[in-house]
């Protein structure tokens, strides 16, 4: 097929929904979140994977006497590798990201954070970080990284639908994300 061909017509249907699919995008509102008086900041950071992309998300955790506030503040979604890995070690990458992404967090934030806690649904990862030594190089590389970092006792276990990373992991498409409660304010 040369640049001057005219398309298939299930490629042209396909690249028409796909436009039609972007322009709802413009209708996204992110919020600004503000800070609540003397409260205590908090970093959640969750992480999946797919076999299309593995995703990272941060959320600020503002906690105050009679109010906690959730908001998502930034989120990394790096498209799976053409080389086929296996689910494991996607989701590692993911717990990877996730690490660098906290520590780019907390390195633009003027407030302090007390807590930094962080969620995979990966039983296998979370296997994997309790005990780095065990394991061979590629996982035994992004370990060792991670725990420097965020030892053991930061990580937790998220249910796979309680899971906000799971919307990045896996695409939404952008109607359903702009009312999507779990992706802009985490799990409850």
């Amino acid at each position: 097929m040369s640049w001057d061909d005219p398309l298939p017509e299930n490629v042209l249907s396909s690249w028409m929904a796909i436009l039609q699919t972007l322009k709802s995008v413009a209708g996204i509102k992110i919020p600004r979140h503000a800070k609540l008086p003397s409260s205590k900041l908090e970093l959640l950071g969750f992480c999946d994977a797919s076999e299309k992309a593995y995703a990272a998300d941060v959320y600020l955790r503002s906690v105050n006497a009679d109010q906690i506030s959730n908001n998502l503040l930034t989120a990394k979604t790096r498209v799976a590798p053409k080389k086929h890995e296996t689910l494991p070690r996607l989701e590692l990458c993911g717990a990877l990201l996730l690490d660098k992404l906290l520590d780019t967090v907390k390195s633009h934030l003027r407030h302090p954070i007390e807590e930094t806690h962080l969620w995979t649904d990966s039983t296998i990862v979370l296997s994997w970080i309790a005990d780095p030594s065990n394991w061979k190089t590629f996982v035994s590389n992004r370990i060792s990284t991670i725990v420097k970092s965020y030892p053991r006792s930061c990580w937790h276990h998220v249910r796979s639908h309680d899971n906000p990373a799971d919307c990045a992991s896996r695409g939404i498409n952008p109607k359903e994300l702009e009312d999507h409660p779990l992706w802009w304010h985490g799990p409850s």
